[in-house]
């Protein structure tokens, strides 16, 4: 079986995202297509059942670094963000200029994208929403808030090389549900890929002795009164797109 462990890196103005790509994992990894084919595993602070404990001895970047894969030793690693890079590490925490990270989810990417220019991997998406942030001038956290957002405005600023020049991918989406969208159609994309590698069909079997894909369902897709299970998620899968503009539009 082909594992697959998903690191997802984000601030803590992104839960939105954070439980949707989560759920998205979870409805890929029950489908027929992947099921039994592939382990997925979330690798994340909040994820429940591997809650790291906080050692009043250590920072709360190392004690979730001391119990959790680092993002180089993942295959997959998310970065979600939208308003805020995150809290400050503390000044042992430099890179190799000598300068400081901006933040945990900073320097998870970093240790991330260190790995995959060493070795092919992890693969690295950023995932930004795209519509800035309202600030009020009379929030009594407003500086703070100005600051975070330039802080991440300088963090993508490495995406791109003086002369203008792309140095880096971006992945833009509007809403928490479009971002829903995206990352299940690239999570799908690639594991597609990697099991159609894993997969070979020896020439000595007729083609029409192969395996034959099943439908996602069997008979009529409607339940009629009973009420709808994880098992109809490829069928009904809520409307997404409606209460995003729903929302945008309050």
């Amino acid at each position: 079986m082909l594992i697959q462990k998903i690191f997802i890196a984000s601030p803590g103005d992104v839960c939105d995202e954070r439980n949707l790509a989560k759920q998205v994992i979870d409805r890929i990894r029950g489908e027929r297509l992947f099921r039994g084919k592939v382990d997925l595993q979330v690798i994340a602070w909040d994820q429940p059942g591997v809650e790291v404990p906080m050692d009043v001895a250590m920072t709360p970047q190392k004690a979730i670094a001391s119990g959790l894969p680092k993002p180089s030793e993942c295959d997959i690693v998310i970065v979600l963000l939208w308003s805020r890079i995150g809290t400050l590490l503390p000044p042992d925490y430099t890179k190799s200029n000598g300068e400081r990270y901006l933040s945990g989810t900073e320097w998870e990417f970093c240790d991330a994208l260190a790995a995959a220019k060493n070795k092919q991997s992890p693969q690295i998406w950023v995932y930004r929403r795209s519509p800035p942030p309202a600030f009020r001038p009379d929030e009594t956290d407003f500086d703070q808030k100005v600051e975070q957002w330039r802080k991440l405005q300088t963090f993508f600023d490495r995406f791109n090389n003086e002369d203008g020049a792309i140095n880096g991918g971006v992945n833009p989406y509007e809403s928490p549900g479009q971002f829903q969208r995206l990352w299940e159609q690239h999570l799908r994309d690639r594991l597609t890929q990697l099991v159609s590698a894993e997969t070979v069909i020896p020439k000595s079997i007729p083609q029409q002795d192969a395996e034959v894909t099943q439908p996602v369902w069997q008979g009529t897709p409607y339940p009629g009164l009973e009420a709808f299970s994880p098992d109809q998620s490829a069928i009904y899968f809520g409307r997404g797109a409606e209460t995003d503009q729903l929302i945008k539009l309050l």
